[in-house]
């Protein structure tokens, strides 16, 4: 069986895509998948010896291969930043992508992608070569979702992350019995190796005796402020909670965003030593931090993007088998259910977000039933199981 594997990203990147598309190949692979990555080559990025990438994302080498394909942006030497350049890249990936499958793919393959901008070539494709077109979806078009829907009738499968992206998608038009619900996952080996509480926070530099409430990801998207600000309001009303402290990890440019948040959490009467702010850090680093948390917080905000979403840090947190607060969206709550394995808080609301982390500080036992109980839930959220069942269901085509 081989399977091509078509992404739009610049790779290697810390953004929870690139480890996604990672992960997913690597679980392709172990399941018997001959595995080609087709991503494009930017200039910023050096080309490096094939396990380059795998080193980044803590992937054996040799476990899939990778073609990297000329892009707008590398041709040119010119930022993919810039709006234009970005979407002439896009553009330019999307004709590369077609001339690989053409010279590469055949009947009974797999093409599976995370990215519907050129879908009707690849139908074409498929009906000329004999691939089978998996896609999966992560979000909604805020224009054309109904042109885009009516493309997605061509692929073979759909694998929508949340059964609430699914219904939106189903409602501009998609096929709904041709797809396949499959929130993200996480790497039963990368927590397996996970350093105990207090290992965590002595190579961390943390005080042993603190309460760590933790957000680990990136602070903002383009739909805007990812809930980090809605933390710092809750962590406030906590101020009277002399050991507790507040961690926030994985800015992108902690230059430019601390600032701001440190100054809302000063103006809130946060003393500053119990606000930490941090940048981007390695798997290992994500690892550790969340074995250095008392609790993970999620406090994203109302958005059509967010409501549909089904966040890795969910599962990750799970994993680390910690007590877990997130606002109550519906792609989050097909995974997690209030009281049970996690507390869920109506978006927005900063007296039930305080509330909630008080509860977990004032109530050890109820911190560790909700954190034993998630790690329990999300043995049915590994990438191995995730692939399985989509080749389960590509098998069926």
């Amino acid at each position: 069986m081989r399977l091509h594997y078509l992404s739009y990203q610049r790779l290697p990147t810390s953004r929870a895509h690139g480890y996604q598309i990672a992960k997913m190949c690597t679980a392709f692979a172990q399941a018997g998948a001959e595995v080609t990555l087709v991503h494009p080559r930017y200039h910023e990025i050096p080309d490096g010896p094939p396990e380059a990438l795998g080193q980044f994302y803590g992937v054996p080498a040799g476990t899939f291969a990778q073609h990297p394909v000329p892009s707008f942006a590398s041709r040119w030497r010119l930022s993919h930043a810039s709006t234009p350049v970005f979407w002439a890249t896009v553009l330019s990936t999307g004709r590369q992508h077609n001339r690989y499958l053409s010279a590469h793919a055949r009947e009974g393959d797999i093409v599976f992608t995370r990215d519907f901008r050129n879908l009707r070539k690849l139908a074409r494709l498929r009906d000329q070569l004999g691939f089978r077109l998996v896609v999966e979806l992560h979000n909604l078009p805020q224009r054309g979702a109904a042109a885009r829907a009516a493309e997605l009738a061509a692929a073979d499968l759909t694998v929508p992350i949340s059964a609430a992206l699914k219904a939106a998608w189903v409602a501009q038009g998609m096929p709904a019995e041709r797809a396949l619900v499959e929130h993200d996952a996480f790497d039963t080996a990368e927590f397996a190796a996970a350093p105990t509480r207090a290992e965590a926070r002595r190579e961390l530099g943390l005080p042993q005796e603190q309460f760590i409430i933790g957000f680990l990801g990136t602070f903002s998207f383009v739909a805007g402020d990812k809930g980090t600000g809605a933390l710092i309001d809750a962590f406030a009303r906590l101020k009277d909670l002399p050991t507790a402290s507040l961690h926030l990890v994985g800015s992108r440019d902690p230059a430019q965003e601390a600032a701001p948040l440190q100054e809302r959490a000063a103006a809130l009467g946060i003393p500053a030593e119990r606000l930490g702010i941090h940048g981007r850090v390695d798997r290992a680093g994500v690892i550790r931090w969340l074995a250095a948390f008392d609790v993970c917080a999620n406090a994203l905000p109302d958005t059509a993007h967010s409501r549909r979403a089904s966040p890795l840090k969910v599962f990750e947190y799970m994993a680390a088998e910690r007590p877990i607060v997130v606002t109550n969206l519906d792609g989050t709550a097909e995974v997690l259910t209030d009281e049970q394995n996690a507390l869920l808080v109506p978006p927005g609301d900063i007296t039930a977000l305080a509330g909630a982390l008080r509860r977990l500080h004032d109530d050890p036992e109820l911190a560790r039933r909700l954190a034993t109980q998630a790690r329990q839930d999300v043995e049915q959220y590994t990438w191995d199981q995730r692939v399985a069942r989509i080749l389960a269901r590509v098998a069926e085509l």
